[in-house]
């Protein structure tokens, strides 16, 4: 690994930010001018487009008003406020009409009458429906994904865990083939759910084989183990079923007795590898919503930039407040964090009745208000 940005990547970033500048002067020279005009949302008509984009193409609002891009407020193309995966490579304009202007699209991109609401849960892929790449496509996959996530304006420029630092940010550190594999699809399952939660999307992945833990995760840098969680995947276990240890029922009202019948983590109640891996990349994705949810850049750079590590983001402050917590594995019960990123594992591979009632109140919240 080194400092420098590749060829491909550096022509990704200037691309984007000239783009991005360039819209924002356009957008603010119309502000400037005072008078009443609509804007209207035009995308680019190939088969390179976005779909949440191409959806839009057509859409008009307010000269103060925000498009809604794919559950995304933005003023204009290009706005940090839509995220890495609606800035980055972007090539759509604004028309600014004027009251008397009428524009007839004759070719939209896409035909929808409507532009795309926001998702309000997520389900994931069932492992018979995923089309594994092979192992140099999925390595570029990745590689790709985290260098246009790392631009996202979101991301605080601070780091408050120990080797998250900017040498990791936007980049992958080497992993096995196998578990490069199996880590592309649980990648844009996580931009999905950083979509739902309103988070920044992950911007790294580290080689944490130096440490005893299957998978860590810290300033939006994912750790991970590639023996341990290779393990759950070679052999011919990455789609083969069978490999359900586990199945544990919550009764919250004998909790006492019930809960010596839970599982290290929840792991056990998935039926292939790969859904042991997912569940681990779910699990650590949990802790980033608890680190990032509702933080903005200012309130981390007021709080982390200047070395108060005492500050917890709102998400940690309230899981921690929770009293009577019930974890659906033995691993929940060792902090607040554990028993967010348990549940937050069980909740989105399909195992919600395992469950804490608690936190399902909890995540419902989150989704609910993610943009507000």
């Amino acid at each position: 690994m080194t400092g420098a940005f590749s060829r491909g990547r550096s022509a990704t970033i200037a691309r984007t930010e000239t783009h991005n500048a360039a819209s924002y002067a356009t957008h603010e020279q119309h502000k400037g001018l005072g008078l009443e005009f609509r804007k209207q949302w035009v995308s680019t008509n190939d088969d390179r487009t976005r779909s949440e984009h191409g959806a839009a193409n057509g859409q008009v609002v307010g000269m103060d008003e925000p498009f809604t891009i794919g559950g995304a407020k933005m003023e204009y193309p290009g706005d940090p406020k839509g995220g890495a995966k609606n800035v980055i490579n972007c090539r759509c304009v604004v028309m600014y009409l004027e009251p008397e202007d009428e524009v007839v699209d004759d070719t939209p991109v896409i035909a929808q009458e409507q532009p795309q609401e926001r998702q309000t849960d997520f389900t994931p892929p069932p492992v018979a429906s995923i089309i594994f790449k092979q192992a140099a496509d999925a390595r570029k996959a990745v590689t790709d994904r985290l260098a246009a996530n790392g631009l996202d304006a979101r991301h605080p420029q601070s780091n408050r865990f120990r080797g998250r630092d900017a040498t990791m940010w936007g980049k992958t550190d080497d992993l096995p083939d196998d578990v490069m594999v199996a880590l592309e699809p649980c990648l844009e399952d996580c931009d999905r759910l950083a979509t739902l939660f309103n988070v920044p999307a992950l911007r790294g992945i580290k080689n944490i084989s130096g440490r005893r833990a299957n998978a860590d995760m810290g300033d939006g840098v994912m750790g991970i183990h590639p023996d341990q969680m290779g393990k759950r995947i070679r052999g011919g276990k990455l789609t083969a079923t069978g490999q359900r240890t586990n199945d544990w029922v919550p009764d919250h009202d004998n909790w006492e007795t019930n809960k010596n019948g839970r599982d290290w983590t929840v792991s056990a109640h998935v039926d292939t590898g790969f859904e042991k891996f997912r569940s681990t990349v779910y699990h650590e994705f949990g802790h980033h919503v608890h680190q990032m949810y509702g933080v903005s850049v200012q309130t981390w750079n007021d709080n982390i930039g200047r070395r108060r590590f005492s500050w917890k983001p709102p998400v940690e402050v309230k899981i921690s407040r929770t009293r009577g917590r019930k974890a659906p594995s033995v691993y929940g019960d060792t902090n607040y964090r554990e028993w967010f990123a348990e549940n937050f594992a069980a909740y989105f591979t399909g195992n919600r009745h395992l469950c804490d009632p608690k936190f399902v109140k909890i995540i419902k919240e989150l989704i609910r208000d993610a943009y507000k």
